[in-house]
């Protein structure tokens, strides 16, 4: 158990009890007995009366460690004398702005993304030629004013057919409940995708090693847009030289930026990488804990390194100390080994009502339960996997309005799944598979 240290969630899934090995847990659904409504972000959990509840039982002072902060939620916890550990919503959201990361990379010299931010309007009133003509035939087309990350409001087109699709979906000015002011229209570069995370601190800038990133993977189904976060692969085949120094330098002139506009802790840099010769784009800035964790913090503790999510939380904190541009020292430059993938509802398709496999530590070729534990250090060899993260519990798994995207399990391995130029290990593929088999209804 941590000594203080408290869990506090919206989901009832099936890994509750093994987290409660390692921490208190206050589960929303479970505390009302039933599936909660409405939007699934931190504002909703902790403003809810039940939350609020418990939160005040708690020994005083309370410091929340978010994903990220909301406005609603900077009001709810000056009225609740909560801390929350997280950068200022006004400066997260200024600078999750696609117009602000253009800006940026334009001063900063970094390789841009041809293409533009335009009006809505100006976005539905040209054709597929003329947008062709003037930023690329492959072209990715984004909406700025969705903050939401994991490729729900981006969406590919090379024909004049799926561009007019694109053009229909948001003519109306909405897509998925929220309001649609702008349209990023720009060339779908080719590369390898990939990220880093950083963390700003008084000790300086600490930089994650250069992971392959999942988009779109084989196993998501029904699902109209395009970009889907499927999960992270570390080791394997190397990257081009000098791919790792220039995704670094990014970072670090990226941190630079934003620890002179006040931010501190962690931020997340998405790249494309060229197989090739080796260059590095940047495409896109994520202002706040990303995907990689907690994965990356349990491949970090594994190595006896210190991990950026425990920087991340000492720099927010701290005292008001300045933060430290420099570079920091690299704990332990050996490559990193490892992976994780998500597994997701799509469409079409119905959990299982009872026998779901139950997390914890599996072997790959039986794919039998040979462990409880959840955590890296307890997997043993490299023939085994952590299911984690899920499933759902019974009474939310047919509820409401079924969303494809809705993550259901996340699979960590001790080995990378991808291969050069981005190709899967066919173990990895068959794994999930038969994984799926197990969690959905033939």
């Amino acid at each position: 158990m941590v000594p203080g240290y408290r869990i506090v969630c919206l989901r009832e899934t099936a890994d509750l009890a093994e987290l409660r090995r390692s921490a208190g847990v206050f589960c929303l659904e479970e505390c009302l007995g039933r599936p909660v409504p409405g939007p699934e972000n931190s504002t909703a959990l902790l403003s809810h009366p039940a939350t609020r509840r418990y939160l005040s039982a708690l020994p005083r002072p309370v410091h929340l460690l978010l994903y990220q902060s909301y406005p609603e939620l900077e009001d709810l916890a000056r009225r609740e004398g909560w801390h929350l550990l997280a950068n200022p919503a006004g400066l997260r959201i200024r600078t999750a702005d696609r117009a602000f990361f253009q800006m940026t990379v334009r001063r900063l010299g970094l390789p841009p993304v041809p293409g533009a931010i335009v009006s809505l309007g100006r976005f539905l009133e040209r054709d597929y030629e003329v947008w062709a003509g003037a930023v690329s035939p492959r072209l990715a087309v984004q909406l700025p004013d969705l903050l939401q990350g994991g490729g729900r409001a981006t969406f590919f087109a090379e024909s004049e057919a799926q561009f007019r699709a694109i053009q229909a979906r948001i003519r109306d000015g909405w897509w998925q409940g929220r309001r649609v002011l702008r349209v990023s229209v720009r060339r779908r570069m080719k590369g390898d995708p990939a990220s880093v995370a950083a963390c700003i601190s008084p000790s300086g800038v600490h930089v994650s090693p250069l992971q392959r990133q999942i988009i779109d993977p084989p196993w998501v189904s029904g699902v109209v847009s395009n970009g889907v976060f499927g999960g992270h692969s570390w080791g394997g085949a190397p990257w081009p030289e000098g791919s790792e120094r220039q995704a670094r330098d990014q970072a670090l002139r990226m941190a630079r930026v934003l620890a002179f506009m006040g931010y501190r802790g962690i931020f997340g840099l998405d790249l494309l990488v060229d197989p090739l010769k080796g260059g590095v784009i940047p495409v896109e800035l994520n202002p706040r804990l990303t995907g990689l964790f907690p994965v990356l913090t349990q491949l970090q503790a594994a190595r006896g390194e210190t991990p950026l999510e425990l920087i991340h939380v000492l720099s927010l904190l701290g005292s008001g100390e300045s933060a430290s541009v420099r570079e920091a020292e690299e704990a332990d430059p050996s490559p990193f080994q490892g992976s994780h993938l998500v597994l997701f509802r799509g469409t079409g398709r119905r959990l299982r009502s009872s026998g779901l496999p139950r997390p914890g530590v599996y072997s790959r070729e039986a794919l039998r339960r040979v462990g409880e534990s959840v955590s890296l250090r307890e997997m043993g060899g490299k023939d085994r996997f952590v299911l984690a993260d899920g499933p759902p519990a019974a009474r939310r798994r047919e509820s409401g309005e079924i969303d494809p995207l809705e993550r259901v399990a996340r699979l960590i391995f001790p080995s990378p799944v991808l291969r050069a130029q981005g190709r899967f290990d066919p173990a990895a593929l068959d794994t999930v598979a038969r994984m799926e088999a197990r969690l959905f209804e033939s």
